[in-house]
């Protein structure tokens, strides 16, 4: 059962990555003139992507250390990934504030949601090792 329970956190991430990649999308198409009205779709998901993220890191710290103990050392690069998602991902929704009002804010917002997406997508294969196989 402990097995079956350890693919929750690998299943759940690359839905959140789904959702994620779904959003941000919608952030790079609204900065179309034509696509503008995805702008406010966009404002309103994003929060819920972050909040997955970081919902996704501490399931993946609690399940390595109630369920799969052995992984403490090979998991590092995993974790420090997950880490530097969660922080660009937060650096991006604390420039949003700053969006409509800052010529730097507009140009690094999308520069630190797309480096996080980059991110996650590696961070699939460095957690690929990690299945209870």
């Amino acid at each position: 059962m402990a097995r079956v329970i350890a693919f929750l956190h690998p299943l759940i991430a690359l839905a959140s990555l789904a959702f994620v990649a779904y959003v941000a999308s919608l952030g790079l198409r609204s900065r179309e003139t034509v696509d503008q009205h995805l702008r406010p779709r966009h404002a309103r998901l994003a929060p819920f992507g972050l909040a997955l993220m970081i919902a996704n890191l501490v399931g993946g710290v609690l399940s390595t250390w109630a369920l799969r103990p052995d992984l403490a050392d090979r998991g590092a690069m995993h974790l420090r990934l997950a880490i530097a998602i969660v922080l660009l991902m937060s650096t991006a929704a604390l420039l949003s504030r700053r969006i409509a009002s800052n010529e730097t804010a507009r140009m690094l917002h999308p520069i630190l949601g797309l480096l996080a997406l980059v991110l996650s997508g590696l961070q699939v294969f460095f957690g690929m090792p990690l299945l209870p196989l």
